[in-house]
């Protein structure tokens, strides 16, 4: 993680450095994140928030980038989930809010396509680099299901397993893929953002990895500074 984080300080000093000689533009919205391959799962409802500006330009076509926050996840339901104490114990039925900070710094090209005199259509995508900083998740427990041995019990009943410790820092940071469509007056915009993650494992708190691969579409209001 301490590496992951350096990685990020150093990726970070020239966005910072591009944001105080120019204008920027600030994102605020929410995300709706759902696991794309899920039985018995819930979309989620998050938050993001960015500071983003055009680095280089050429007629109606931009590079643009930026640094921001947003919380993505899903509910996986009533799941099966066995405790890690290897002496008998009691085993539930769990609601899994599996939810993340993100730190993100996106790399997009834009397209912008000009509707009237003050409103313009814009179009850009590509590729988002995104570090897991927080864990956000919870876990609600539903019926008693039975008692848990670790040396007598099949696993292979359980959808999850608890571990002793955090399992969170298997995060890793990595990519994700995004594609926007801004409708702009004047300073002001709607935007629309379908975020596409290849990541197949998340790790929330004690819970050992859930095997499903997460998208998200972010609605965000944006203001040009």
């Amino acid at each position: 993680m301490r590496k992951n984080l350096f990685i990020v300080f150093i990726i970070l000093i020239p966005v910072y450095s591009l944001l105080a000689r120019g204008k920027f533009q600030l994102n605020v919205g929410s995300t709706i994140s759902y696991f794309v391959d899920a039985e018995n799962s819930s979309p989620l409802i998050g938050f993001s928030v960015r500071m983003q500006m055009r680095v280089l330009k050429y007629k109606n076509s931009a590079i643009s980038t930026g640094i921001g926050y947003s919380t993505r996840g899903a509910l996986l339901k009533h799941r099966l989930i066995a405790p890690y104490a290897p002496f008998p114990m009691k085993a539930y039925y769990w609601d899994i809010y599996g939810r993340i900070g993100y730190l993100e710094m996106p790399i997009l090209l834009q397209i912008k396509i000009p509707v009237h005199s003050k409103i313009s259509l814009n179009i850009s995508g590509g590729p988002a680099l995104i570090l897991p900083w927080k864990d956000l998740s919870k876990f609600k427990r539903r019926e008693f299901f039975d008692m848990y041995d670790l040396h007598g019990s099949d696993d292979s009943r359980f959808d999850f397993n608890f571990a002793q410790e955090s399992t969170f820092g298997n995060n890793l940071l990595r990519f994700i893929y995004e594609i926007d469509i801004e409708l702009q007056y004047k300073r002001y915009g709607l935007k629309f953002l379908y975020l596409i993650d290849k990541q197949k494992e998340y790790y929330f708190d004690s819970l050992w990895e859930v095997n499903h691969k997460m998208n998200s579409f972010s609605l965000v209001f944006t203001i040009k500074y």
